[in-house]
């Protein structure tokens, strides 16, 4: 006779409420000299995990089924309550961390009428009132994620976020019923923070629990009842990460015995409903998944952590590696926003040193951990030179030396700029050479020859694209027939996915989430195109009416919209619909005007700046309308943007720097300085900024320029 699983009567576990049961056993880890956070021990036993059928509102598809028994094997320490603004706070402080929605621009969170995109929303501007003893919201899975790894380190224990396994059993603390005080809707009061009466009066037509629970948004954590276990807020208040990757279908194949969810996917777990969760989002076996742009959803999540015996459960690695200095191309978020955009420029240059090199020099500068990665190339142009110089002081630390040598426009030293991650180093030579050394002493960790070893044709401006980190993967692209964009393993060298297409273009990829499907986004020789970070494979292509682009600027992602500009395509700006594919592939907007051959523009606060000939433009965000421009010599030719501060810095090729107002109403020129002059002035390389300094490379130095 088969069993159902919902009549299988299990052991109850030992719980403070029950009459001579073992006391709970609490242990605390202190985060600061004001902060510490309080964790529970949750013995190891059996549960059975889903919702039968009968649950009343259960979800009608089978992401709950079939209902299981799972084994939890190990005990595990929990937190009693989900993360507070005051801890989140400690840890950005002290890890000097900044959130995916502070480095993007944006996040979900409350307008004042709905929850939306917000621009400049972040977990300190949520859209209502918080204190620091409430649950910290508008959290991306990496942010969770950094937090455990920086928890981690500091304790030197195996902080992780919990299983969804883990997550239910103990919000069930030996129960079996919808929620932890039984089935009952309106027996909850006391024991969360949901969608109630006051939600309902507000919010018309919603489905909400009947009783007040005295918060029409976040509550302080531990205000309600805390269950068996001792944990408070598993159900509502704010959703909760857990670790797993979230598949629909999981229950029917996935391990009986501690099961830590797919190998793969496109969104993470969500567990336990927030403040304005109906009942049937916040039961004990509610689950959903959250799409990950690298970032967060619409539920504004916050987490929780767990503690475990071992570290034999690794952390995920980031979606996006969070890297402070200047450590890619135009800075770590590709974006060329920067915080350490100057008030104003000083009347004369002020120079902490000056390093001459032995060749001319495309690539840009990376700066990290007070290091400069600089590009050169000797003097009789046989061979690539990668310095590693202090970054106050200008003196070499070490450098890798390989033959790179033919004959190629615009000299043959490198283009693509060093991409610094982990104590790794990537360097990537024009004629396909990529090495992979050790940031501290140049050691060469693993290398490949991106045209000899994929079958690809070297472009005739070589090889240009700095290779994109993401997740674990270096993101390159040969434009080999049979591996036109390929992703490699960034610790290894080994090949993860190989894609087939067309032959490379010379701007660098970006990363991208459109309607929830993480891509790499980027050109190859004859159009625009967005691929698959897991498998590689082609979501969406655009080919532009007109032919002949060179594809230089990089392309610039915008919530669900994407920004290109091309010589004879000019500005664009596309929507992307669900499962990430480009709604139409006629853009949304365009102005004809700006069609900048090599010049990238810059994003910031609703505008976009670009030069080209001779003119400064700012374009509105949204619609591309025109709001003003500006005609300068200056921005005559090759340029590059760097915005922040309420301000545009912009480097020319002659050495001369200009400081503009970001303002959408009028042109305004802060300031202007002649910082390099004579032979070998010209700046084809892009600057690195860091607070205070400035580092420029022109054909026979690199810089380091003194900002106020």
């Amino acid at each position: 006779m088969k069993l159902r699983f919902s009549a299988i009567a299990l052991p109850l576990l030992l719980f403070t409420s029950a009459q001579g049961a073992k006391p709970l056993e609490h242990t605390t880890i202190k985060l600061s000299d004001t902060e510490s956070m309080k964790l529970v021990k949750v013995p190891a036993g059996k549960f059975v995990m889903g919702s039968p059928t009968t649950e009343r509102h259960r979800t009608r598809d089978s992401r709950e089924s079939p209902q299981r028994e799972v084994t939890i094997s190990r005990d595990f320490h929990m937190g009693i309550f989900e993360v507070t603004r005051g801890q989140f706070a400690a840890f950005v402080k002290d890890a000097k961390y900044v959130t995916q929605a502070e480095r993007e621009g944006w996040a979900y969170a409350w307008n004042g009428r709905v929850w939306d995109k917000v621009a400049g929303a972040s977990w300190r501007k949520v859209g209502f009132e918080q204190t620091d003893a409430h649950p910290v919201i508008c959290i991306s899975f990496d942010d969770a994620v950094a937090f455990c790894r920086w928890l981690s380190r500091k304790t030197s224990r195996a902080v992780r976020l919990p299983t969804e396994a883990q997550w239910e059993y103990a919000c069930r603390a030996g129960t079996q019923t919808a929620f932890a005080w039984g089935d009952k809707w309106d027996d909850g009061k006391g024991w969360a923070n949901a969608a109630d009466a006051t939600a309902k009066k507000r919010f018309k037509g919603w489905r909400t629990f009947s009783w007040e629970d005295g918060y029409v948004f976040t509550s302080p954590v531990g205000t309600y009842k805390a269950n068996a276990f001792g944990l408070h807020d598993m159900h509502g208040n704010a959703w909760e990460w857990c670790s797993d990757w979230y598949a629909k279908d999981y229950y029917k194949n996935g391990p009986k015995v501690d099961p830590t969810g797919p190998e793969s996917g496109s969104a993470r777990v969500l567990r336990g409903g927030g403040w304005l969760s109906s009942p049937p989002r916040c039961r004990s076996a509610g689950r959903t998944g959250c799409e990950l742009r690298g970032s967060y959803c619409d539920l504004i999540p916050s987490f929780r952590i767990v503690v475990e015996a071992d570290d034999t459960r690794k952390l995920p690695a980031p979606s996006l590696p969070n890297r402070s200095g200047w450590c890619d191309w135009r800075g770590p978020g590709r974006d060329a926003i920067s915080p350490h955009v100057p008030d104003k420029l000083d009347k004369k240059p002020r120079f902490a040193w000056t390093q001459k090199t032995t060749g001319p020099g495309l690539s840009g500068l990376a700066v990290a951990d007070g290091r400069v990665i600089v590009a050169d190339k000797s003097a009789d142009k046989k061979n690539d030179i990668w310095r590693c110089l202090d970054a106050k002081t200008g003196k070499e630390l070490w450098q890798l030396k390989y033959t790179a040598q033919g004959d190629m426009p615009y000299t043959n030293s490198p283009r693509a700029t060093p991409a610094i991650y982990d104590g790794r180093v990537y360097l990537l030579s024009a004629f396909g050479d990529l090495h992979c050394v050790a940031f501290d002493t140049g050691r060469v960790i693993w290398k490949k020859h991106l045209i000899k070893d994929f079958g690809a044709k070297l472009p005739e401006w070589g090889m240009t694209a700095t290779p994109l980190l993401v997740d674990d993967k270096l993101i390159v692209n040969p434009g080999a027939e049979k591996a036109s964009v390929v992703a490699l393993d960034r610790v290894s060298g080994k090949v993860i996915w190989k894609t087939p297409g067309q032959g490379a273009a010379y701007a660098p990829f970006i990363y991208a989430n459109f309607g929830g499907r993480r891509q790499a986004v980027g050109y190859d020789a004859t159009s625009l195109g967005g691929w698959d970070i897991s498998t590689g494979k082609r979501i969406w292509t655009i080919t532009p009416p007109k032919k002949g682009d060179y594809n230089v600027p990089t392309p610039i992602a915008i919530m669900d919209r994407l920004l290109v500009a091309t010589e004879n395509n000019s500005m664009r700006l596309y929507e992307f619909a669900n499962k990430g594919k480009a709604g139409r592939t006629k853009p949304k907007h365009q102005f004809a005007d700006l069609a900048p051959d090599m010049v990238s523009p810059v994003v910031y606060n609703q505008m976009i700046f670009g030069c080209h000939d001779s003119y400064l433009y700012c374009l509105d965000t949204n619609s591309l309308k025109l709001l003003w421009k500006a005609r300068d010599e200056a921005y005559f030719g090759f340029v590059t943007l760097i915005a922040g501060n309420g301000r545009v810095m912009i480097m020319t090729i002659d050495g001369e720097l200009l400081l503009v107002r970001a303002d959408r109403n009028k042109y305004e020129l802060i300031s202007r300085l002649k910082v390099l002059t004579g032979e070998g002035t010209e700046i084809w390389s892009h600057p690195a900024l860091t607070a205070g300094r400035l580092y420029l490379r022109n054909k026979a130095a690199v810089t380091c320029l003194l900002l106020k």
